[in-house]
């Protein structure tokens, strides 16, 4: 469809494409969405191989300009936050993990904004910015807030470290 309807961001072009972020149609109150048809979620692999590739090789990409970057990388982390929702996998670690990578993005995008604060172009990224580091960190602190003590000391000690860290840092 993207392709058919030239609809494919520069920063796909040649490289590989990135399921975009579509709101749920107003129209669909029984939650049918042809975003949400089983058939078009990603797994979980899919999904953390998604992140990865937004926070390392996108990030990292010296051919566009932060703001280019941020918006794309933004609008790709939205899509994965909801396919996490719609799959009810916000609240387990594995979601947990991927809501932490999203939160680094956030948090080093916020600092970049603080440089940026005379582009007028760009005054409403920064709110956007924030509004959804505050989805990803209030999402981790409803989940860490069910879990036992047990399992928040347990196997799972790295991603609670980084929670932490994360909530300290916001």
């Amino acid at each position: 469809f993207r392709v058919t309807n030239q609809l494919i961001h520069k920063l796909e072009e040649g490289k590989f494409m990135v399921k975009e972020y579509q709101r749920p149609a107003a129209d669909k109150t029984d939650h049918s969405a042809v975003s949400e048809k089983p058939e078009n979620l990603r797994t979980k692999a899919a999904l953390s191989k998604t992140v990865h590739y937004l926070l390392s090789s996108v990030v990292r990409s010296q051919e566009f300009s932060f703001f280019d970057k941020y918006s794309f990388i933004a609008n790709r982390l939205r899509a994965v936050r909801q396919e996490l929702t719609i799959q009810r996998l916000s609240s387990t670690w594995f979601g947990v993990k991927l809501l932490i990578g999203c939160c680094n993005f956030y948090l080093v995008s916020r600092r970049i904004f603080a440089d940026f604060k005379s582009e007028e172009n760009f005054i409403d990224l920064p709110k956007f910015n924030e509004n959804h580091l505050k989805e990803c960190i209030s999402t981790i602190i409803n989940f860490l807030s069910g879990v036992e003590n047990d399992e928040l000391f347990g196997a799972e000690i790295g991603t609670t470290r980084e929670a932490i860290a994360i909530l300290l840092l916001a």
